[in-house]
């Protein structure tokens, strides 16, 4: 027959703190301060692991620096082929690039620190000490944590050497592209240029016109000129056949001279099939040569102007390619930290008092409840089945 195991009661008297009344408070009170050795004992062990525990953990600091992003100064910056994107998650997302964390990797002797080889595990180490931020007025906030407050100050300072390096060669690279397409445009429209020059000087070997305006009015002076002597001598022959018969030499002299006239004036008017460079055209030559002219003129000043703007962009392009500008400035470097961020010992403290506290009555009441279950005779069958059991298997 199973034994029940020998413990202290559940009241000094041997009663029971749970009647058909209820519970009886004092009763428990009366429990608990029969045991209170094993309450202070779990409440001392509690307590001493929990600062134990706390003042081993390994301190650590927390360096701060942010950057301003500069958004949309020029067509060749950084920031303006992203210009969908708000300056601060742009940012956020460069400074957390593999690119960057090369740098910082380099530049604060991370794969030493870390001790490791690989650059992946340093990535990653890297990335959870690291928390990058953006608050509402795009400031962009880096912040990592270290035990050592020279290596988080360290770090974080890196972080913005591996930005400006990044913004370079994003930057140069942005550049180049230009360049090149630039470089590649204006080749082509001085090819342009040059077939429209040739088409021009072609232009007034066959039309003869060098300038339409001047030689245009030439032409239509020369022809009222020609129209007015006409005139003239109309005036003098019909005075004269008042008096005298078409026999009169003088009256066929002036039909003459009117005839030849006439014909000059037909031939200014008229023209011939070819007109010597910088002669007047004639008038009926006029529209068609100065059309020309003009189409041929407005090709070479159409392609002259796209060069000259090329010329520009493509200049501006190469020397972008060697001065790289920051896209953003930096608002704080960070400095080595005073004061430690993490662990907040004072709390931990706190919190194992109340932990000690909590276990303490669990611990006494976990007793009390198990020496009542093996005291009540009514438990005996079912305590010794148990242990029949176990012994079996």
């Amino acid at each position: 027959m199973m034994t029940a195991p020998q413990g202290p009661q559940l009241l000094p008297d041997g009663s029971d703190a749970v009647t058909q009344e209820g519970i009886d408070l004092l009763a428990i009170f009366a429990s608990y301060l029969v045991e209170w050795r094993l309450f202070v004992s779990t409440f001392a062990v509690v307590m001493v692991l929990c600062i134990v525990i706390t003042f081993l953990l390994r301190p650590q600091f927390i360096a701060q620096c942010s950057i301003l992003p500069q958004m949309g100064r020029s067509d060749n910056d950084l920031s303006s082929l992203f210009s969908y994107h708000t300056p601060g998650s742009l940012y956020v997302g460069l400074l957390q690039s593999r690119s960057v964390s090369e740098v910082v990797i380099d530049q604060a002797h991370l794969l030493d620190l870390f001790h490791t080889s690989s650059r992946e595990k340093a990535i990653t180490a890297l990335q959870d000490k690291t928390t990058i931020t953006s608050g509402t007025d795009s400031i962009v906030t880096i912040k990592v944590k270290d035990p050592s407050a020279k290596e988080a100050a360290l770090i974080a300072n890196a972080y913005l050497i591996g930005l400006e390096h990044l913004n370079t060669v994003m930057s140069q690279d942005a550049s180049r592209q230009a360049k090149e397409f630039f470089q590649t445009q204006l080749q082509q429209e001085k090819d342009d240029l040059g077939k429209a020059e040739t088409e021009l000087a072609q232009t007034q070997k066959q039309t003869g016109i060098i300038q339409p305006e001047t030689q245009t009015l030439l032409g239509l002076n020369a022809i009222a000129a020609t129209r007015n002597q006409i005139t003239a001598l109309e005036v003098q022959l019909a005075a004269l056949l008042q008096s005298d018969t078409e026999e009169n030499p003088q009256v066929r002299l002036l039909r003459s001279q009117i005839a030849q006239l006439q014909a000059s004036e037909s031939k200014l008017e008229m023209g011939s099939s070819a007109t010597p460079v910088g002669a007047a055209p004639s008038a009926g030559q006029m529209p068609e040569s100065n059309l020309d002219f003009l189409r041929a003129q407005r090709d070479v000043r159409y392609h002259d102007a796209i060069v000259s703007g090329l010329s520009n962009q493509y200049e501006v392009a190469r020397l972008s390619e060697d001065v790289s500008r920051p896209n953003f400035q930096i608002v704080d470097r960070a400095v080595v930290p005073e004061f430690k961020s993490w662990p907040p010992r004072r709390l931990l403290v706190l919190f194992g008092l109340v932990m000690g506290l909590i276990l303490a009555f669990v611990v006494v009441a976990a007793k009390l409840v198990y020496f009542r279950l093996v005291n009540d005779p009514r438990n005996q069958p079912s305590l010794l089945a148990i242990q029949q059991a176990l012994a079996r298997r």
